[in-house]
């Protein structure tokens, strides 16, 4: 339960198995207390099924909350790590974030409620805020996890990231050889020489997208460029979207306002 007035929030009541992290960050760094003591922007809770919490927020702090099964974070940390983590089933896990876990958090956090902020590709079945949101916080809780357990874990973590990073620019490079070319997961995974879901993964702990959803807004980043260097009296709003791979010219209008903040003719009139 919780309730909010003009010094914070308050929140209390018996945990069912949550996690908890802050969206915000407030000038001093203190977002709030709980029981265990002061927590702040850089901090993960884990709650135990049973545990009673009692939790204090600073004002103009924004906490998310999601609940979690223990097998599903297990699950997690055996793909990614290749072993399980250890998850308190009496106490609460106070984790400590970094700043590129922090990140993913945020993002896909504003993407799962804010939705219509987001220009998904409708034509990609992996670019459901549903898959996105769970698998990406799943895999982030058993790595905070391990880091927290084991001392030799960090470089593995460092490792992992500039493995992802690594990956997301070839597949970047390799898509952008022809923005107009069909997305084809498969195939570009086959030239990449890793599995479909690893390359999900590491777009969305990376970018906070799928493939496909950057392929998706690269091409409306070269509409955009196309349209703004040309002759309104010669080209066409279709003819650009047909060049940049995007035949339905009705969702590419729509598309392009959502991310630019106007219609793509009013780009090719004004220039």
């Amino acid at each position: 339960s919780g309730f909010a007035d003009n010094t914070g929030a308050l929140f209390d009541g018996t945990a069912t198995g949550s996690t908890f992290w802050n969206n915000d960050t407030v000038p001093d760094g203190l977002t709030g207390s709980c029981v265990d003591g002061p927590v702040t922007g850089d901090n993960v809770q884990i709650y135990p099924e049973g545990v009673e919490f009692f939790y204090h927020a600073q004002p103009g702090t924004r906490w998310t909350a999601l609940q979690v099964r223990r097998e599903d974070i297990q699950g997690a940390a055996v793909t990614l790590l290749g072993r399980g983590v250890e998850v308190s089933a009496r106490q609460v896990t106070n984790l400590t974030i970094d700043t590129h876990a922090r990140a993913t958090l945020a993002a896909i956090t504003k993407a799962a409620c804010h939705p219509a902020c987001a220009v998904l590709d409708p034509d990609d079945p992996h670019d459901s805020e549903e898959a996105f949101f769970a698998d990406v916080v799943l895999e982030v809780i058993a790595e905070l996890l391990d880091l927290a357990q084991r001392d030799d874990a960090f470089d593995e973590h460092q490792i992992r990231i500039h493995q992802r990073l690594d990956l997301v620019r070839r597949a970047q490079d390799a898509m952008r050889l022809d923005l107009s070319a069909p997305y084809d997961s498969a195939a570009l995974c086959a030239t990449l020489g890793v599995p479909e879901r690893t390359l999900q993964l590491a777009f969305q702990r990376t970018l906070a997208m799928s493939p496909s959803r950057w392929l998706h807004t690269a091409r409306l980043h070269e509409a955009r460029r196309l349209l703004r260097h040309a002759d309104p009296l010669k080209e066409t709003v279709a003819g650009v979207a047909s060049r940049c791979g995007m035949g339905h010219a009705g969702r590419f209008s729509c598309d392009y306002a959502r991310l630019f903040g106007e219609r793509p003719s009013q780009t090719l009139r004004v220039g």
